[in-house]
């Protein structure tokens, strides 16, 4: 199974705090480097958004810290939230909506939620209107499987709104996302099965329950479950022996000693070889650009580029 060409994907709508890679618009003026930012722009449609400068405050400013519910640049001092938020929502009026956000956890407006803290305003606001939003800041795209489940939903919504909506196309949507759909939940995906296969199918209902099974990232069995089904495929061309390899490499998975673009890849290769009809298109065998899974982004997500030599 050879890789995708780069104009075979389709191109996820991403809103992107503009501090990354887009504008020096961080409060003291620089700009914030990321290489995941960077390689992603190339497979997408990224729209930059500062929610400060959106409302008029300078480039260089002090930062702005909560306090309870405020926000504000000392203790005493004014709140901006009102403001910024009343900014915001007038921005998004009339947007569709993205594949996902990028945002940043330098900031009280463009953090993404993480479990027990309170949502950055961007997500907020977005959310109002978008409640099934797929975003992240830098601290998602370091861990390697949030990051993988993050590409995963946007290319998948991606790929969702380039589809045609006729009976057939649903069906066939469906048959290429399947294994996908195993792996995020079984039960929407039995469900949303049994919408495409009707006489009149509703798409409203379809999306809504690939939405939902794309909340959360799924669990290693769940995976697991995903993987040994389709390896189940090609495990009679195999003999005993590399019968045996997979499963031992899946439960490796499991425990926490392998990861998964190492058994998609040898997927992959039997793919290759085997040329198994079924699962030629099948989307779970490379769910998102390769590429965009081997970008360093452990070191250098933050770096400052203030425009000095």
């Amino acid at each position: 199974m050879s890789a995708k060409s780069k104009g075979d994907w389709p191109l996820p709508v991403l809103f992107s705090s503009a501090c990354w890679e887009a504008a020096k618009c961080f409060y003291d003026g620089s700009c914030l480097r990321s290489p995941f930012v960077r390689s992603l722009g190339g497979f997408s449609r990224l729209f930059p958004i500062c929610p400060e400068m959106a409302c008029g405050r300078q480039l260089i400013r002090r930062p702005l810290v909560e306090y309870g519910g405020d926000l504000k640049e000392e203790k005493g001092g004014a709140d901006h939230r009102p403001l910024i938020k009343k900014n915001l929502r007038f921005w998004r009026r009339g947007l569709m909506p993205p594949e996902g956000v990028l945002g940043n956890s330098f900031s009280p407006l463009c953090r993404w939620e993480e479990k027990g803290e309170r949502k950055g305003l961007l997500q907020e606001i977005l959310e109002e209107v978008f409640p099934l939003l797929t975003g992240l800041d830098e601290r998602g795209w370091r861990e390697a499987e949030t990051r993988e489940h993050f590409l995963t939903a946007i290319f998948l919504k991606a790929d969702w709104k380039r589809q045609k909506k006729t009976p057939g196309g649903l069906q066939d949507f469906h048959r290429r996302h399947k294994y996908l759909f195993m792996a995020l939940d079984p039960r929407l995906k039995d469900e949303m099965g049994r919408i495409a296969a009707g006489k009149n199918p509703s798409f409203v209902s379809y999306q809504e329950k690939m939405l939902l099974s794309l909340k959360e990232k799924p669990s290693r069995s769940r995976h697991a479950n995903a993987l040994l089904h389709v390896f189940g495929y090609y495990s009679d061309h195999l003999p005993a022996t590399a019968r045996r390899e997979f499963p031992e490499m899946v439960e490796d998975y499991v425990s926490g000693s392998r990861d998964i673009d190492e058994l998609r890849g040898f997927l992959r290769s039997l793919q290759k070889k085997y040329k198994n009809s079924y699962l030629r298109d099948q989307s779970y065998l490379e769910p998102y650009p390769r590429v965009l899974g081997l970008v360093e982004t452990e070191k250098s997500a933050g770096e400052k580029d203030n425009g000095e030599a």
